[in-house]
Formats: structure tokens, C-alpha cells, sequence
């Protein structure tokens, strides 16, 4: 959000007029920016410190931080621009575009990221209730054994059987898709420089041609599908997730008395309860990703000349 939008041109790109920036928008500009910086960097050391988070499947998570730590950081510059420092305002956007597409192909991750991890959990429940069994068997008269069963059951069932590498490599198909499809939008032949220009006074969003608006409408469309397949994919996990828990809730009751079989869909119960609880979060995200991204898209489309009232800014 930082490229602004407060400026007039036709679509030859003459007759190019400057909005002055009020006080106002510095201000809002320095809040959002700081607030960004000190909320993911807090974030980011509370996934590290957290015995509870420190596991696989909050890797995403942490590399979304960064991706909004990225974003809030660009902030600082554009301030700078404000008060006539000279800034590279071309790399600067480039890199933002880029961090917006991987932000959204990161919150894809995710979900398919909790995807995997319920598959993973009712796979684990044959050998789970085989282990409940035998434990039954050789430890019938000892209450400490059963609390050692209970115990082993939900270290077993929390671990994940990702690898590491599959989560670099996850990340590194994120950025790498993210740079390809920007590829497409401000790198190729005459548009390498067309979005992002210092006119003497601060960075510019600008759209020269009808041709730049066509590559940055295509952006606009892949980044919506890619976030209506998200959404969709995030429901039928969550239908799935809860189906599974209210099957389950019946025999919950069992756990209490002591019942093995009970112990483990007890189990299992709470760790299907914390996917519910992340796929929850990647909901929270989409909806500030909307809230904060797509005025841009809709001004991008629906204001192509850029010709905003000047009491909207």
C-alpha cells in the first residue's frame, strides 16, 4: 500500500500533475510502517521462544512474517521520498510486487501445509491404536503406565513426518513463482520502468500506456484466483477437520474413566483442534490481505487515468 496513487495522467503519459501529500498520509505512513516492523518482529520471536510453536508446521508462518516484515520495512524509504531524498523507487516496487505475489502463494502453503498434517494425523491412527493396544496389554494394573501411554501417544502424533527439505523447497518454489510471474508484469522490454518513477518529489505509481494496465489487470486477475482457490481449499479442510471432531466427540467422554482406545481420538482430538485453530489464522490473513490490498486493485481498475478526487486522498 505504500505505492501511491495520488497522481493524474493520461494514458500517453503526458501532462503528468503531482497531488501534494499531506501530513496526514506521512503520518498514517509512519504508523503503518512502524507498527508492521515491531508486530512481525515481535511475532517472529515469539514463534522461536514458544515451546508450543517451535515445530514444522509453523515454517510458513514465520516465512510469512518475514514476507510482511519486507513489506512493512519498504515503508521507510517511501517516507524518505516524501522529503525529497533520492530513492530507487524501480527496484523498490519491483521488490514490493514481488513480496505481495509470495505473500499470497505463502498463505497457500500454508493451508496445504495443514492439509498435509491432518492427512498425516489419520494416517498415524492404525499404528496409534496398535501402540494403545499392546500398552493395554503388558500395563493393565499400573495407572502410571497409562498416564506414560497417554503421553508417548501425543508426542508421537504431534510430530510431523515433513522433512525439512521440503519446506526449503516449498519456500524456494514461493519465491521462485513469485519472480516469474512478476517477470511478466515490470521486467520484459519497455516496461521494465513504467509503474515506479521519481519525478524530483517522491515515488509515483504510474501506468503509461494501455499496455501496462493490461499486464498489471492480468496480475490483478492471477492474484484473485490464486486467493478464491485458497479460500475454497480452506473450506473443504475445515468441513473435513470438523466432520472428523464431531464423529469423534462421543467416545470423548471414554478418556476420563481411563479407556486406551478413548485416549488416543482424545489425542488426536486436540491436535485436529490446533488445525482448526491455524487454519482459523490463514482466515485472519486473507482478510487482511483483502483489506489492505485490494482498494489498490479496485482503484487499478476502475480508475484507470488515476484521476482521483483530491478529498479522497
Amino acid at each position: 500500500m505504500s505505492s501511491n496513487v495520488n497522481i493524474s495522467l493520461n494514458m500517453n503519459g503526458n501532462n503528468i500533475k503531482l497531488i501534494n501529500v499531506s501530513s496526514i498520509e506521512i503520518n498514517l505512513l509512519y504508523i503503518i510502517g512502524i507498527s508492521g516492523i515491531l508486530i512481525n518482529m515481535l511475532t517472529m520471536i515469539y514463534l522461536l521462544i514458544i515451546a508450543a510453536y517451535k515445530m514444522k508446521s509453523s515454517c510458513f508462518l514465520f516465512h510469512h512474517c518475514i514476507i510482511c516484515l519486507i513489506l512493512s520495512i519498504l515503508s521507510i524509504p517511501y517516507i524518505l521520498s516524501f522529503s525529497n531524498y533520492s530513492i530507487p523507487c524501480h527496484y523498490l516496487g519491483n521488490i514490493q510486487v514481488t513480496c505481495v505475489t509470495a505473500q499470497l502463494l505463502n498463505m497457500a502453503a500454508m493451508v496445504a501445509n495443514e492439509a498435509y498434517t491432518f492427512e498425516d494425523l489419520i494416517h498415524q491412527d492404525l499404528s496409534l491404536d496398535l501402540y494403545t493396544n499392546n500398552s493395554h496389554s503388558h500395563s493393565h494394573s499400573h495407572s502410571h503406565s497409562h498416564s506414560q501411554s497417554y503421553q508417548y501417544q501425543l508426542k508421537q502424533s504431534n510430530k510431523s513426518t515433513i522433512s525439512c527439505g521440503c519446506l526449503s523447497f516449498g519456500i524456494l518454489i514461493i519465491w521462485f513463482s513469485s519472480v516469474i510471474l512478476h517477470l511478466g508484469i515490470t521486467m520484459i522490454g519497455s516496461e521494465s520502468k513504467s509503474y515506479f518513477d521519481n519525478n524530483g518529489q517522491y515515488c509515483n505509481f504510474i501506468i503509461r500506456d494501455i499496455r501496462g494496465y493490461v499486464l498489471t489487470l492480468m496480475w490483478i486477475i492471477i492474484t484473485i484466483f490464486s486467493l478464491m482457490i485458497t479460500i475454497r481449499y480452506i473450506h473443504k479442510i475445515l468441513s473435513e477437520v470438523s466432520s472428523k471432531r464431531r464423529h469423534n466427540q462421543p467416545l470423548l467422554s471414554l478418556a476420563i474413566i481411563g479407556q486406551y482406545h478413548a485416549k488416543s481420538i482424545a489425542t488426536r482430538d486436540i491436535l485436529m483442534q490446533q488445525i482448526q485453530l491455524r487454519i482459523k489464522l490463514n482466515i485472519l490473513l486473507i482478510f487482511l490481505f483483502i483489506i489492505f490490498w485490494f482498494p489498490l486493485f479496485i482503484v487499478t481498475l476502475c480508475d484507470i487515468k488515476f484521476k482521483i478526487h483530491e478529498q479522497i486522498l
